[in-house]
């Protein structure tokens, strides 16, 4: 057991694998003060290997809950990434990694990636140039991108609960706004009501009414309340609805894993039914 790792507080906790300043304080202003978010100093940095946002999801959460040797303590991984259509779905998982990639066409292999000495606020402003770069010729009508993430609980080396949410929309030609990070400058949600704008021209509140990690977190600890993991009193609305909901675009899907799902007297799975999420899949 982590010797370090002390939580003076009554509130659930969740440990966030993550040393991205960006997704922490994303994270951190969505949950507010309904759940204790704890970012341990000196995590292990996790190497992506997967072929799936959900695997290296997976593989994070795992390897950060085995380092920890915490019981009963929750901790929760995220990989995200854009796809964009005229590139095939790339850069994908190798996102945060596009301005090195040697080899587009293998977007998820890691071999592809060259390696340099370069510092992440570098990175983020050459992935962004290569993304204007590489869809220079391409028209507005073939655009068209989604950000994707995925969420992963685990609790004593298992996986218990796994989201995924995807939102719609296009890439601009350029960069335009400074607030986020990663893509946010470049990435235009659909739905929107007026001049469409990037979520680097929004402000936080309104960022997570489209936000697929907004989305994600809400379907999580509405999950975690359903299995009794949360409090019923924890607020499980975290963003406000886009103003063209329907326009949106914005799709989730759960995994339950299925010692938290259990079975009935027959040895049955029960069915989980929840009229705000696509239930489908199987959890890897």
């Amino acid at each position: 057991m982590d010797a370090s790792l002390h939580f003076s507080t009554e509130k659930p906790v969740l440990v966030l694998a993550s040393s991205n300043a960006g997704k922490i304080a994303e994270l951190k202003n969505l949950v507010g003060d309904a759940v204790h978010l704890a970012t341990p100093p000196d995590l292990p940095e996790v190497e992506e290997t997967g072929n799936t946002f959900q695997k290296n999801a997976h593989l994070k959460s795992l390897a950060i809950s085995k380092h920890l040797n915490h019981p009963g303590v929750f901790v929760l991984a995220d990989d995200s990434g854009i796809q964009v259509d005229a590139l095939k779905g790339r850069p994908g998982v190798l996102s945060a990694r596009y301005c090195q990639m040697a080899n587009t066409r293998q977007a998820w292999d890691p071999r592809t990636v060259k390696e340099n000495s370069i510092t992440p606020a570098e990175r983020e402003v050459e992935n962004n140039r290569r993304m204007i770069s590489d869809l220079k010729h391409v028209p507005v009508r073939r655009r068209g991108a989604q950000f994707h993430t995925v969420l992963s609980l685990v609790r004593d080396g298992k996986v218990l609960i796994t989201v995924e949410s995807v939102c719609r929309g296009k890439i601009a030609r350029k960069v335009q706004g400074e607030k986020g990070f990663s893509y946010d400058r470049l990435f235009l949600p659909n739905g929107q009501a007026g001049r469409p704008r990037t979520f680097g021209e929004m402000e936080m509140e309104e960022k997570h009414r489209y936000s697929v990690r907004a989305k994600a977190l809400e379907q999580m600890v509405r999950t975690m309340r359903h299995y009794h993991l949360l409090p019923e009193e924890t607020p499980v609305k975290l963003a406000k609805a886009a103003p063209n909901a329907q326009k949106a675009e914005l799709r989730t899907a759960v995994w339950v894993s299925e010692s938290l799902r259990g079975r009935d007297e027959r040895g049955r799975l029960p069915m989980v039914r929840n009229p705000d999420v696509r239930w489908h899949g199987r959890q890897t």
